[in-house]
């Protein structure tokens, strides 16, 4: 899915307006699906993984916070200490509400404004992930006004 110069010179200034509650179209690995944004996270520093023993499909950004240490004999997860977190390197992801821990490989990392969003795949099925401006591809609507938390500025 590519996009003109000027297209994307359009969407960067939308995307700069974005705010939870925001309909958006994005890029889902070559298939664009609707979404809703429902949290924003400027300076995120976040990590993109692939999972072992499941498809292409579940690779995601988290960030550093979600990840972990894998241990040796099963025994406690420890937080990843920042300057280890370097693609190539095996992490336990602590992935969706209940934090279920699923065990990957970091592919790269980012350090920029992420967009937690509700994506839709048609019907009923959908899934909450962070994802880039760059998986953007247009804005259909513009957010609510929250007045809390609409946009964080913390460093995850």
């Amino acid at each position: 899915i590519s996009l003109s110069v000027s297209e994307k010179q359009r969407l960067v200034v939308e995307i700069d307006k974005l705010a939870p509650g925001s309909r958006i179209a994005v890029d889902m690995m070559g298939r664009k699906c609707t979404a809703e944004v429902v949290e924003i996270c400027e300076g995120m520093r976040a990590v993109y993984m692939s999972y072992e023993d499941y498809p292409k499909l579940y690779n995601e950004y988290l960030p550093f916070d979600r990840l972990r240490m894998p241990s040796i004999g099963g025994g406690t997860l420890t937080d990843m200490n920042p300057e280890n977190i370097r693609p190539g390197s095996l992490a336990i992801a602590l992935v969706g509400e209940k934090r279920d821990e699923y065990r990957g490989i970091i592919q790269h990392i980012r350090c920029e404004t992420m967009y937690r969003s509700k994506i839709s795949f048609g019907g009923k099925a959908t899934t909450e992930r962070w994802i880039v401006a760059d998986s953007i591809l247009s804005v259909s609507g513009s957010g609510r006004e929250t007045s809390a938390g609409s946009r964080s500025t913390m460093v995850r």
